[in-house]
């Protein structure tokens, strides 16, 4: 009589994340492209919050006051150092 022996059980396994199951982190480049850190900024922050919350603007421009510009149309504007206004991108990318 022969012994009949089961296959041996797959061995468990994490896993592996899909590209759906992964959540990009931004760069400190890409921070603008979020739109819940467009919605934390307030009249006042100083330029190190902004930074901190949008990243480096692509271009600053001078003037009576200080534009903050990022790409899509989005802006930031200082006056004595403080925020005073912005506008969001146009479009925010997914």
């Amino acid at each position: 009589m022969s012994a009949c022996s089961k296959p041996p059980e797959p061995a468990a396994s994490t896993p592996t994340p899909t590209p759906a199951d992964t959540v990009a982190t931004p760069t400190p480049q890409e921070l603008w492209k979020e739109k819940g850190n467009w919605r934390k900024l307030n009249k006042g922050m100083n330029k190190e919050e902004v930074t901190q919350l949008l990243g480096d603007p692509g271009s600053i421009k001078v003037s009576s006051y200080e534009k903050w510009f990022y790409p899509s149309g989005a802006y930031v504007e200082f006056d004595s150092n403080k925020v005073v206004g912005w506008s969001e991108p146009l479009s925010f990318l997914p």
